[in-house]
């Protein structure tokens, strides 16, 4: 029988934030991100100043502002065990605080629907080290200027669709020694990220592009071609055949 037990936990309160030591010229699309630990992102706060535009052809009697500068903010709390300090990256960020006059880095905040980069100083950091083998720890960061011309200080994207299912065609593929046959992969649903990446489980057997799919004879027997596209993956049975 299927339960369908409800989920006591406060729904969409985690949040998936990852960080880079790097300075504000260089495109955050470059660079290689590491993940925090397990993070809940208590508040990203969007603001601006404004300035008063009010002048005698105001309409309405209301006053006419204009925003100037932007602020972005981010709080947020989270846990790591004490062995994963230095994978969490609480060993490195706490190390950054102390050490840079300037601590600036690039954080990465992946929400269910919008997915935000930005160049950001941190304000404060802090961890609780208690007597089990937990680490609490929380953070503040607020958007700085990159002090480029060419690359922006907050970059803001539709969070991608995670992939649901993989499926390999065709069902019972064969191929030849020497000879190729194409596999084709459909991720579900539509609008998730069509990115897969091939594997042959037995490549003395049965090589497969990792990108195109297409399968190499290499001797008789049979091998496993796997597709992934995220953390799903799809997979069938190459049978090889004789030449």
């Amino acid at each position: 029988m299927a339960l369908n037990c409800k989920n006591p936990n406060a729904t969409g309160a985690s949040v998936l934030v990852e960080y880079s030591l790097a300075c504000g010229d260089v495109d955050p699309k470059t660079l290689t991100f590491q993940r925090m630990g397990s993070m809940r992102g208590k508040d990203l706060t969007l603001s601006a100043d404004t300035i008063d535009t009010t002048t005698d052809t105001s309409s309405g009697g209301y006053r006419s502002s204009l925003a100037s500068f932007k602020t972005m903010e981010f709080t947020g709390d989270g846990l790591c065990r004490v062995g994963d300090a230095s994978d969490s990256g609480q060993t490195q960020l706490t190390k950054h605080m102390v050490d840079e006059p300037q601590p600036v880095l690039w954080l990465r905040f992946t929400y269910p629907d919008l997915t935000f980069t930005a160049y950001m100083i941190l304000t404060e950091m802090s961890r609780s080290a208690p007597n089990d083998d937990a680490i609490t720890f929380s953070m503040t960061a607020s958007v700085t200027d990159t002090g480029s011309e060419v690359i922006q200080s907050v970059y803001v994207e539709d969070t991608p669709v995670a992939p649901s299912s993989v499926t390999v065609a065709p069902t019972n593929p064969t191929v030849k020694v020497g000879a190729t046959t194409p596999l084709t992969a459909t991720v579900l649903p539509a609008g998730a990220s069509q990115t897969v990446t091939w594997l042959s489980a037995s490549p003395s057997i049965a090589t497969v592009n990792a990108s195109t799919g297409v399968v190499t004879g290499v001797a008789i027997g049979s091998s496993v071609i796997m597709a992934k596209a995220g953390l799903k993956q799809g997979s069938v049975t190459v049978t090889v055949t004789a030449a």
